[in-house]
């Protein structure tokens, strides 16, 4: 689950 949060957080940024 924490893997899933930092995946999450990763795609957001890369986003920017």
């Amino acid at each position: 689950m924490k893997t899933s949060v930092s995946r999450f957080i990763y795609t957001k940024i890369k986003n920017r």
